[in-house]
């Protein structure tokens, strides 16, 4: 060792030129070993998709099984039998009211008007007759006039009856709609009271579907609806409901409701197989994640939490979902990140890397520890400290000390030099003399704002008037502190008030 100093001494400059590479070299060997074990760690981290814990507002549905209906349907049947002579739309035309549809073989039915029609005449005459008669009075006969009468009418209904049954041979749509689709072609013979073709009215469509009864007091007439239909993706149709059924069926404890979707486009069709979401409450201020952070463990939910860069498995309490978000009632907190992807990779309290809102994550094992040890103090109940408190009782122990110093210093100069009694009392009313000698110097300690009772310095013999004299005011309460004073206490010390030394 003394060669080596002996060496810096002579050769300071070289001893430096060896030294600062050395140093250089260290440290560049602990930097690479530092960031080999830090890329070390985020290579053995499993990356993964995390997303954030937010709050907001969810809507608490329910979903119903319906099935679409058409506004208006109708098979449609012939009165009367007869052979098709005319067939005037196709399956699936769309039609207005009143539209010919196919017509039948009229010219019996024509025949029988004539028929119906010939004999309203001569009833007609009969009845006119037998009127003009009884009114000249030329016949006293009241039952001839009575079958004229009723011959007439007879004649009028069987004229009608003919009538309707000529207009029955031309069959016409009753509503605006689309017609199905049938089987019917000229010359083909019809029976009547049977099923032709359908038509259908199908703007708008209606959807009836049950509720469950406890939902009851939150469904209405006229509340919205969303309806998804097998087929067309997952585009709801929003819809109104039109009415809700009269009683709750007593087996399911449900209760029908109907419900109104527009159809301009036609694109809708009874007989489909619907979803029906209704709307039954909202909740504000509520903790949102992704479902897809969701994992089943028997009845327990549970969700990957990331601390730190680690993955720690913790169950879950959930509540209202709307679409991809559901509601956690239990077990986070607003900011936390949970995974979302890459769940199947990990295990409880395995290391993760990913990325967040522009932001790379790692486990970083040092701040998790900081963390436990912090979680551990605070379920102790200890608190950490805090170095703004410690900087502050610094200077007023600083504060404290300087009485106690200058205490001492008096007790010391007291001690030399033992003062006269009238010195005494003029220390207890607190004035003190000048120095004598121009050289003397006197230190004076700054009055402390309370002053415990103290007993009389022991250095100074004194008579028995003197000592009588300092023992009330030792015992006497001190003076208010002065500006610049001390604020603590001075320790529990012999001491006096300051004195001059006497003269030489």
């Amino acid at each position: 060792m003394d060669k080596i100093l002996t060496f810096i001494k002579q050769k300071p400059l070289l001893a430096i030129a060896i030294v600062l590479p050395t140093l250089a070299i260290l440290y560049g060997g602990y930097l690479s070993l530092k960031s080999s074990d830090e890329a070390q760690r985020k290579q053995h981290a499993v990356p993964v998709e995390v997303e954030e814990v937010r709050v907001g507002s969810l809507t608490r549905t329910i979903t119903a099984v319906g099935t679409l209906r058409a506004n208006q349907m109708v098979e449609l049947r012939t009165e009367v039998a007869g052979i098709v002579t005319q067939v005037n739309v196709r399956g699936g035309e769309y039609v207005e009211p009143g539209t010919l549809l196919f017509t039948l073989d009229d010219r019996s039915f024509r025949a029988e008007v004539q028929s119906a029609e010939a004999q309203l005449t001569n009833a007609r005459l009969a009845y006119e007759r037998a009127q003009k008669l009884s009114a000249n009075q030329l016949t006293t006969n009241k039952k001839t006039f009575a079958e004229a009468e009723a011959g007439f009418k007879i004649a009028e209904a069987k004229l009608e009856r003919a009538e309707s049954d000529l207009s029955k041979t031309k069959i016409r749509a009753p509503f605006e709609g689309i017609v199905g689709i049938h089987n019917l072609s000229v010359g083909s013979h019809i029976d009547s009271n049977k099923e032709i073709l359908t038509l259908v009215d199908v703007t708008p469509m209606k959807v009836d579907f049950r509720i469950p009864a406890e939902y009851l007091p939150y469904v209405s007439t006229g509340q919205k609806v969303s309806v998804v239909v097998d087929g067309f993706g997952k585009t709801p149709f929003p819809g109104l409901i039109e009415a809700i059924d009269s009683k709750v069926d007593p087996v399911t404890h449900s209760i029908g409701a109907r419900a109104v979707v527009p159809n301009k486009k036609n694109l809708l069709k009874p007989g489909l197989f619907a979803r029906v979401d209704v709307v039954v409450g909202a909740k504000d201020h509520t903790l949102i994640v992704p479902t897809s952070a969701l994992e089943k463990q028997g009845d327990q939910e549970m969700v990957y939490k990331v601390v730190e860069g680690l993955a720690i498995h913790v169950p879950v309490i959930t509540g209202i979902q709307e679409g991809d978000n559901i509601e956690v009632v239990r077990g986070l907190n607003p900011g936390d990140h949970v995974v979302t992807v890459g769940q199947m990779k990990i295990r409880d309290n395995t290391p993760v890397r990913y990325t967040l809102n522009g932001k790379d994550y790692a486990f970083d094992e040092e701040a998790f520890k900081k963390l436990l040890e912090k979680a551990k103090d605070k379920s102790e109940g200890k608190e950490p400290p805090k170095e703004d408190a410690k900087a502050e009782e610094k200077p007023a122990e600083a504060k404290s000390d300087a009485p106690a110093a200058a205490d001492k210093a008096v007790d010391a100069k007291t001690q030399e030099a033992a003062p006269p009694a009238a010195d005494k009392s003029s220390e207890a009313k607190g004035d003190a003399p000048a120095p004598t000698a121009p050289g003397d110097a006197v230190p004076v300690a700054p009055a402390p704002e309370a002053v415990p009772a103290v007993e009389p310095a022991p250095a100074a013999p004194t008579t028995e008037g003197a000592a009588a004299t300092l023992a009330p005011e030792a015992t006497a309460p001190a003076m208010p502190a002065t500006e610049g004073a001390a604020t603590q206490t001075a320790p529990a010390t012999p001491a006096t008030a300051p004195q001059d030394a006497p003269k030489p």
